[in-house]
């Protein structure tokens, strides 16, 4: 895929080179058949960072489970910069990381303050807060559909406890039968693939609370984000630590307001009652109470869908994101 973008782009003299047997670090490694084989993988590595090395002036590493990559830039006296996604604070694989990280990298750039919280160390300059940026599909605001006078929701997610589906539903299932009435989640996505069982354990769950015409299930949909501008509002309720949701910039370009849990890196986005709402994850009567501010306040929804779309086209385009990252990245090439 990567290879087919760089060409319609029309890249100019790009390689492309595919290395399928990277040092990733993940749960499988905490063992000794795994980490025999990760440790394999970093000598794989070596011989390729050594080929890189007469023509290369620095190497980017786009996650932090590659983070030995890091490390063994460093001995092989090559630059490298580490883009750090992840938030793995009080675990400790994610101490390891940072500190390797720490060490090793000329350069980390986080995707949000959030993470950059976490991995920064000694506030040292080489860490850079850079959020991302995606491309401006619309030219302006476009009407959401009527349905008899209901407030859709779109909610763009895999489904899991994780994500906040369950949580959604506790929080639907508190809601005065009127005010619940006048709201319709429509949940795009599908289950993990290695967890099939949890999309079939949330219908059930659905049944069970007797919310079949409040929760629609549309399952997986590759055209999901484009489908935002359809809805009144957008919900993302993670109960984990989002790094930088790109569900909260899709539905800004979208120009909707966003529910979404303010232990992420949507706070960076969203601000209460300006272009959306904020509730703490697992505070299923504060969930329940944003719904009630969304019925009651649903002329306001427009105003705050118009603030998400002005700040994502002063903020949050691709174009912006260029500008933030070609900045740090001539500091160290």
């Amino acid at each position: 895929c990567l290879k087919q973008t760089l060409h319609e782009l029309n890249a100019g003299p790009v390689v492309f080179k595919e290395y399928s047997n990277l040092p990733i670090a993940h749960r499988a490694i905490l063992n000794p058949k795994g980490l025999f084989k990760w440790l394999m993988q970093n000598i794989g590595a070596i011989r390729l960072i050594l080929s890189l090395k007469k023509s290369t002036d620095l190497i980017y590493i786009n996650t932090l489970s590659l983070f030995s990559l890091s490390f063994l830039c460093r001995i092989l006296l090559i630059k490298n910069i580490v883009h750090c996604h992840e938030y793995l604070k009080s675990t400790i694989q994610g101490s390891v990381m940072k500190l390797v990280t720490w060490l090793s990298a000329n350069a980390v750039i986080s995707v949000s303050s959030k993470v950059n919280s976490y991995i920064s160390v000694n506030k040292s300059k080489k860490y850079h807060t850079i959020r991302n940026g995606i491309p401006d599909l619309m030219s302006k605001l476009s009407e959401p559909m009527k349905d008899n006078d209901k407030i859709n929701i779109a909610f763009i997610a895999r489904v899991m406890p994780e994500k906040g589906h369950w949580f959604v539903v506790e929080a639907l299932s508190l809601l005065d039968s009127k005010i619940r009435n006048t709201i319709t989640v429509h949940v795009f996505g599908d289950s993990p693939p290695l967890s099939k069982y949890l999309y079939q354990d949330f219908q059930t769950l659905i049944s069970n609370r007797k919310l079949t015409d409040n929760i629609i299930l549309h399952g997986f949909d590759a055209g999901a984000a484009s489908r935002l501008k359809d809805y009144d509002v957008s919900l993302v309720p993670s109960i984990i630590v989002d790094s930088f949701p790109t569900t909260v910039l899709e539905a800004m370009r979208a120009g909707k307001p966003v529910i979404t849990t303010n232990n992420g890196g949507a706070t960076e986005l969203i601000s209460d009652n300006y272009n959306g709402y904020l509730v703490s994850p697992n505070d299923i009567e504060g969930l329940a109470k944003v719904f009630t501010r969304v019925v009651e306040e649903r002329d306001k929804l427009p105003i705050l869908g118009s603030n998400s779309r002005s700040l994502f086209k002063e903020n949050y385009t691709i174009e912006h994101f260029k500008e933030r990252f070609i900045k740090v990245l001539k500091e160290y090439v």
